[in-house]
């Protein structure tokens, strides 16, 4: 079994939020940690009503960073659904892509629900965003219904029956989900913010040990050649110790040059004292010596 730091601020925001989902669960969603890392979710939401995605029972993954709730998760989609790519991070306001918009405050309810709300929207061109015909999305959502998760060993509507989601709005939780932040549309990075992000991601993962070159795969399939993207993995629970412990080195390490710093400062004060008060006493000395001598004549 894999055990945590519960001292560090991510594990504890990450228990809270696991415990308040499992005693309060949402009627249009479903998430939980996986069994072996707290860090990777996997959920399950109901298509919005009144739309082409009404009906659809939709999983996917969230990853969420060591800095946790102070950076945004990544979110994955696994059930085909039209508006979504499968097996690649999302581009929206409330994940990585975007960690700008992102408020501490948010959890992982609020970005289940921000999912369900941008749903309907048209991706216009955003990373991992797709725009079938209405009636393919239609046809998705039916057999969305019946999708089965590996790691959670159930079906999409085993997860997220028709009797849970028929009880949305009927409860006090679900009023104040009503009120939520009003997400911002998030547009597709520029060339420059995505060269930034993948020299930012490259430079993490040299720090981290990781061989970036493995971010991708050569799949051979009938003679010819695909690449695939390495599925995300989240943190494991030796990354987040070693980032707290890498926190508390350098803050050691800045506690020490302070006093180090501080020590050396108080040295040059009293050097500079010292020197103040042998002058004082030479001209004492001197004046003395003047004042003697006239009072002799």
């Amino acid at each position: 079994m894999t055990t945590y730091n519960t001292r560090n601020s991510a594990v504890k925001r990450i228990m809270v939020e696991a415990s308040d989902l499992q005693k309060n669960p949402g009627h249009r969603y479903n998430a939980a940690p996986t069994e072996d890392n707290i860090f990777e979710w996997h959920f399950t939401i109901s298509g919005p009503p009144d739309t082409e995605f009404e009906g659809g029972r939709y999983h996917g993954r969230i990853i969420l960073p060591a800095e946790y709730p102070y950076k945004p998760p990544s979110i994955l989609f696994l059930t085909p659904n039209g508006r979504f790519e499968l097996h690649k991070k999302i581009c929206l306001s409330v994940t990585g892509y975007h960690p700008e918009f992102w408020m501490p405050a948010w959890g992982v309810r609020t970005v289940l629900l921000a999912i369900i709300g941008f749903m309907p929207q048209r991706g216009n061109g955003a990373i991992g965003a797709i725009d079938c015909e209405p009636e393919e999305r239609m046809r998705l959502a039916k057999k969305s219904r019946q999708w089965f998760c590996e790691v959670c060993k159930k079906k999409n509507l085993e997860l997220l029956s028709d009797e849970q989601v028929a009880l949305d709005g009927t409860t006090d939780a679900d009023q104040q989900e009503g009120e939520l932040p009003d997400f911002k549309m998030a547009s597709s990075p520029t060339p420059e913010e995505q060269k930034k992000d993948t020299s930012t991601s490259a430079t993490a993962s040299k720090s981290s040990g990781r061989d970036t070159s493995s971010a991708r795969k050569v799949v051979k399939s009938k003679g010819k050649e695909t690449i695939q993207p390495v599925p995300e993995t989240a943190p494991s629970p030796e990354t987040v110790e070693s980032s707290t412990k890498s926190s508390k080195n350098t803050t050691s390490t800045t506690t020490q040059n302070s006093n180090s710093s501080q020590t050396r400062l108080n040295v040059t004060s009293e050097t500079n004292r010292k020197q103040l008060d042998y002058v004082i006493a030479i001209f004492v000395f001197l004046l003395s010596y003047l004042v003697y001598n006239k009072l002799s004549r």
